[in-house]
């Protein structure tokens, strides 16, 4: 369809008449007329019912009056995506980050982010991988990282891990020795409250081998359950990313859980594009992800080659496990 006379149906349905339309438009109403004639020899369909009082919307031009403003606003966007192309990145940036990427990526990416694009308001918020997930489907934010779960979002991979079994520094765990479930299934655990995509992994991954967790205590908060499996009171299970900086100042002990890894996904919701700043945001994060892998930084990270990214919505993605 030729947008102009898209936009011309529009005003012409919206008066409710042609010379409303054209008065509005500053266009002589035969001119008008002879537009949305046009739209309408090229739909195959009458758009309006003429009558003396003015116009009104036959059946298939509601339709069309239904969808029109999404179209000319998603025509609008792309125009100013592509223009913005060689110009700096402006405006708000919406993120939801994992509390797990708090200390070993997310201060790189966004100290790296904001030093480059001073123009962009950017907000990072944690919440849990369902909440950003909602978050994300709801238009409160405009892309988030979540652990691989069941999801109608746009999804993109970026990088996989183990998760870890975490203990007090005496516990005698080390990353260089994986732990089996069958370890973790005898010891008292600390997990995060539901819903958690963490948690989800690890309960489906013990549930293939008929084995169950020993929860004594649900806490929703990454940093608390890590510091009570510090004390030595019980053990946890978290990403690797969540502890890097506990294991390295000896804060705790941990191991890997053989043949348990989770998968860090970015969301972003099929109904609208990613803005600019976004699409860069994202490159960030991949580019930061690549290096600690390669610097062997993220203990059992494997980055996930994106690039066949998909264009419309995934299929529901299975357990890690």
């Amino acid at each position: 369809m030729d947008i102009k006379q898209l936009s011309y149906f529009v005003s012409v349905a919206d008066a409710r008449g042609f010379a409303r339309a054209g008065s509005k438009l500053r266009m002589s109403q035969p001119a008008l007329s002879r537009q949305v004639h046009a739209l309408e020899s090229e739909l195959g369909t009458p758009l309006f019912v003429r009558h003396g009082r003015g116009v009104s919307l036959t059946e298939a031009g509601a339709v069309l009056r239904q969808r029109a403003d999404e179209l000319l606003q998603h025509i609008q966007t792309v125009k100013c995506e592509v223009s913005a192309m060689s110009l700096n990145p402006s405006g708000e940036l919406k993120v939801g980050l994992p509390a797990a990427f708090r200390d070993l990526v997310a201060p790189e990416v966004i100290g790296t982010f904001s030093a480059k694009y001073p123009n962009v308001s950017l907000s990072i918020t944690e919440l849990t991988s369902v909440a950003r997930e909602d978050a994300v489907a709801g238009g409160s934010v405009d892309l988030a990282v979540v652990t691989a779960m069941d999801t109608a979002l746009v999804s993109h991979p970026l990088i996989s891990e183990s998760l870890f079994l975490v203990g007090a520094p005496d516990a005698g765990l080390h990353p260089g020795r994986p732990v089996d479930l069958d370890r973790v299934a005898q010891l008292s655990v600390v997990q995060n409250t539901l819903p958690n995509g963490v948690r989800r992994v690890l309960e489906r991954a013990m549930a293939r081998r008929g084995l169950a967790l020993r929860t004594v205590l649900e806490v929703d908060s990454l940093p608390v359950l890590i510091n009570l499996a510090a004390m030595g009171r019980h053990y946890a299970c978290v990403p690797y990313s969540a502890i890097h900086e506990d294991l390295a100042k000896g804060r705790v002990s941990a191991a890997p859980v053989a043949g348990v890894r989770i998968t860090w996904k970015i969301l972003n919701a099929p109904s609208r594009p990613l803005p600019l700043a976004g699409g860069i945001f994202e490159k960030l994060l991949r580019g930061e992800c690549l290096r600690l892998t390669r610097a062997r930084l993220w203990k059992t990270g494997k980055v996930i080659d994106d690039a066949a990214r998909p264009s419309s919505r995934t299929a529901p993605a299975p357990a890690q496990g």
